[in-house]
């Protein structure tokens, strides 16, 4: 960590958590936290399914706003309306989507990823979002364009949806090679005590990966 400069953040500080594909637009960062303030709210949570990327940059006077959901199994966000001439973030409650979501990092202490949620598609938006409420954080639909997806070049990709085949086969996730070496680690460290760790505590906390639920709080406000 020392050599590509990585330090503990602070619980105020700010966090940014995006979907691959992404692009920003310029003093994006000062601009989510400015609209973060406009919230004046320290629990907000911007969240919202992005605008795609042909309108970075363009300050487009229509945002979405993530408000419909589907029942399958779970439940399942489904897709955003539009807002116009927002002059703050619009509270959106419990309506979270995963590719974008900005708030103070004591959000992430105090709700963080489910572990035992691993390989769900279905529901994992609709947990986390209800979480979010019952733990006293609000969620806001952005009120500015600042962060957007390339929608048509990721998901037209015919490579993407071939990621879990080998040898012409369609191979499902739960037979990927990480995905094996993540249980083996956590069964031989229960074995041993010899634990196998991915990156940092917080990583293999929410991997299920060690004893980080004995911790105190202090010790878990440095995991992140």
């Amino acid at each position: 960590p020392d050599k590509v400069g990585l330090h503990p953040v602070n619980v105020n500080d700010f966090c940014l958590q995006t979907d691959s594909h992404m692009d920003f637009s310029d003093d994006y960062d000062t601009g989510l936290i400015a609209m973060f303030h406009r919230t004046e709210n320290d629990y907000a949570v911007l969240s919202t399914y992005v605008t795609d990327i042909e309108f970075n940059n363009k300050d487009p006077k229509v945002v979405p706003n993530l408000c419909m959901v589907e029942f399958t199994s779970s439940i399942r966000n489904w897709g955003t309306k539009q807002c116009t001439k927002l002059v703050r973030p619009k509270m959106t409650n419990a309506m979270w989507g995963a590719g974008l979501s900005f708030h103070r990092c004591h959000a992430e202490l105090n709700v963080p990823v489910d572990p035992y949620l691993d390989e769900v598609f279905d529901g994992e938006e609709g947990s986390r979002g209800l979480r979010f409420f019952t733990h006293g954080y609000d969620v806001y639909a952005p009120d500015k364009v600042l962060v957007t997806h390339d929608y048509h070049t990721h998901q037209g990709n015919p490579i993407v949806h071939t990621w879990g085949r080998h040898g012409g086969e369609n191979k499902h996730e739960d037979r990927w090679v990480w995905n094996r070496d993540i249980e083996e680690a956590r069964t031989r460290g229960m074995e041993t005590g010899v634990l196998k760790t991915f990156g940092s505590k917080r990583v293999n906390m929410m991997l299920g990966i060690g004893k980080n639920h004995d911790e105190t709080a202090e010790q878990k406000k440095e995991i992140i």
